[in-house]
């Protein structure tokens, strides 16, 4: 029993925050389930744009709306095309794997199925447009991002792993992976990209 004038829900951020973090690692091979059939409002568009650096191939989609300026929906694909891992989040981006990150959906689209819609449109993308070869799309999901989770889960995305970050004092120390068992000391690991 938790002393009185402790919530649970305080005592739960807090320890995320401070000391340890449990995040779900999402994946889906493009092509191979595609079991979205949600499409586009008439008059939306995505926009890809393609940006080639040492060692990545970074693509960024957006739902653009024709009703207001700003973006509907943003999210970003990077992938890897070295033989070395690249580290974006404490994550490892393995060769010729898609990771989805930084996304993005506005306030006023929210439950409308924009993210669900960029997942689709990514999956398409890869299996049958790019001339990048992408064995796997990963994201990285929050445990708590209940949204995110339902969203990749409608795409056909499964759970491949658990990530544990272990802290201290809010500085990531080391990142555990489930399947297969890994570690990586992450303390001031930059990201690649």
């Amino acid at each position: 029993m938790l002393p009185e004038g402790i919530n649970k829900m305080f005592l739960g951020k807090y320890l995320e925050r401070r000391w340890f973090k449990i995040r779900k690692i999402y994946y889906l091979i493009p092509g191979e389930i595609n079991s979205c059939t949600t499409v586009l409002p008439e008059g939306f568009n995505v926009d890809v744009q393609i940006a080639n650096n040492k060692g990545f191939i970074k693509f960024s989609f957006r739902i653009k709306s024709p009703f207001i300026n700003n973006d509907c929906a943003v999210t970003n694909v990077v992938i890897n095309s070295t033989k070395k891992l690249l580290w974006h989040d404490n994550y490892p981006v393995l060769h010729n794997e898609g990771l989805i990150y930084a996304s993005f959906v506005d306030p006023v689209f929210r439950g409308r199925n924009f993210y669900v819609i960029l997942l689709n449109y990514i999956n398409d993308y890869f299996s049958e447009r790019s001339k990048v070869q992408v064995e796997t799309l990963v994201a990285v999901v929050e445990k708590n991002n209940f949204a995110s989770k339902r969203s990749h889960e409608k795409c056909g995305y499964v759970i491949r792993e658990n990530n544990f970050l272990l802290k201290f004092w809010g500085r990531n120390i080391f990142s555990f992976y489930s399947k297969p068992f890994r570690g990586y000391f992450v303390y001031k690991k930059r990201n690649s990209f």
